[in-house]
């Protein structure tokens, strides 16, 4: 799924997952997340949400989000530059109050599984763009909506940093120095805003870079590990085991 998160610059996505894990990020489009089954917790702007079946979930640009404990989830996902929207431009710079709509509207539902039937398959954004736009246009009439502005440039500058410099061998330290903030405040900023620390932060980041190079590289696990910035093989097995449950060799051979 680290594809459509990080390679998503310059097209539209549209697309089924059953692997809604990813650490914060950031980006200039709009990520709408609808659960299709099962659960999922997902943050954004440092609150917390559990999504279940029927929940919708919607990241506005420049706004850090990220999903973590996915239990048996499917469901759909869309990243699109809102530019291309037919929608007003200026909803883009307020923020909701909350992340999450709890869907009542099956017309809805299922405008969202022929918007994503039709680009799965035809692929034609004449089609799929206007789709979209009546989809969010329908959507963003539940969802209320504050004054507050979407972006927070401590949190922006602190996960684009570290999403540039992962592969390094970066500390808390290295960060500090380079944005001339203190390590303290960063400390804070990683616990309370992304609730997550710094170092289990560095460690998702490497983590899914790892995954990405399982899944489309024929690298060595010695090669993954040095590509994706842990300092050592042994640090790379033991956090892959700990957060997915198996070896890296496993997992590459099983498919998953």
């Amino acid at each position: 799924m680290a594809q459509y998160f990080r390679e998503n610059q310059e097209r539209l996505a549209l697309v089924t997952t059953r692997n809604l894990d990813f650490p914060p990020h950031i980006h200039e489009k709009l990520e709408l997340v609808y659960m299709v089954r099962g659960t999922s917790t997902a943050y954004c702007q440092g609150k917390q949400y559990h999504l279940r079946c029927g929940d919708f979930f919607l990241a506005f640009p420049e706004q850090v989000h990220h999903y973590t404990d996915s239990a048996d989830c499917e469901a759909r996902l869309i990243i699109a530059d809102p530019a291309r929207l037919f929608l007003d431009r200026h909803i883009w710079e307020k923020a909701p109050v909350s992340a999450v709509y709890s869907c009542d509207d099956p017309d809805l539902v299922q405008l969202l599984e022929i918007a994503v039937r039709d680009h799965l398959e035809n692929d034609d954004r004449a089609v799929t763009l206007p789709l979209l736009s009546a989809i969010l246009e329908k959507l963003l009439k539940h969802y209320s909506f504050s004054e507050q502005q979407v972006k927070d440039g401590m949190v922006s500058q602190l996960v684009r940093y570290c999403s540039a410099h992962f592969k390094e061998p970066l500390t808390i330290g290295d960060v500090s120095k380079a944005l001339y903030v203190s390590s303290s405040h960063i400390s804070h900023t990683f616990n309370e805003k992304l609730k997550i620390s710094f170092p289990d932060y560095i460690n998702s980041l490497r983590l899914d870079e790892a995954v990405r190079l399982l899944e489309h590289s024929d690298l060595s696990m010695e090669q993954i590990a040095e590509e994706a910035g842990f300092p050592t093989t042994r640090t790379f097995h033991r956090a892959f085991r700990k957060k997915y449950n198996i070896s890296p060799s496993k997992y590459k051979t099983s498919g998953l």
